[in-house]
C-alpha cells in the first residue's frame, strides 16, 4: 500500500510517500540473509580461538539462518544443525566435542571460544545485519 500526501506549514509544502507495505514485504524477504550476515560475523571472530589438535573442530564451524542461507557441511563425528525458528540464526561448530572444550567437562577445564566471539562481536554482528538491510531494501 502506496500513500501519498502532503504537509503544508505556512509556505512551505513537503510531499510525502509512504511506502509502508512494500517496505515491510521486503524486509520479511531478506531477514533470513541478513540474520546469516551477522551469524557470519561471530563465526569468523570465534574460528582462531578454537583449540586445536587436529583443526577438526576449526573446519567444522557453520553459520545458518532459518529459512535462508547454511554453510553447514557434514562428515565425520559431525552433529546436524538443529531446526530453527523462523528469524533466528545460528553460528556454531558442528564436531561433537565443541560442547565438551566451550564449558568444559569434570575432567576437562572449559576452554571458550564461541561465547567470547559473540560478546566482541555483538555490536558488529548487530551492524552488519543492519547494513545488509540497507544495501538490499535500498535505504
Amino acid at each position: 500500500m502506496t500513500v501519498a500526501f502532503e504537509v503544508r506549514s505556512g509556505n512551505q509544502t513537503i510531499a510525502v510517500t509512504w511506502h509502508g507495505d512494500d517496505l515491510q514485504k521486503a524486509v520479511h524477504e531478506e531477514r533470513a540473509n541478513a540474520l546469516f550476515a551477522g551469524a557470519q560475523v561471530v563465526l569468523r571472530a570465534a574460528r582462531p580461538h578454537t583449540p586445536r589438535r587436529s583443526g577438526r573442530l576449526r573446519r567444522s564451524g557453520y553459520a545458518k539462518a532459518a529459512g535462508g542461507k547454511s554453510t553447514y557441511r557434514g562428515g565425520r563425528g559431525r552433529r546436524r544443525p538443529p531446526r530453527l525458528k523462523r528469524g533466528t540464526a545460528l553460528a556454531a561448530f558442528a564436531q561433537f566435542y565443541a560442547g565438551f572444550q566451550e564449558r568444559g567437562t569434570r575432567r576437562h577445564r572449559a576452554q571458550p571460544f564461541l561465547g567470547p566471539a559473540l560478546q566482541t562481536k555483538r555490536n558488529a554482528a548487530a551492524r552488519a545485519v543492519a547494513d545488509y538491510m540497507a544495501r538490499e531494501i535500498g535505504l
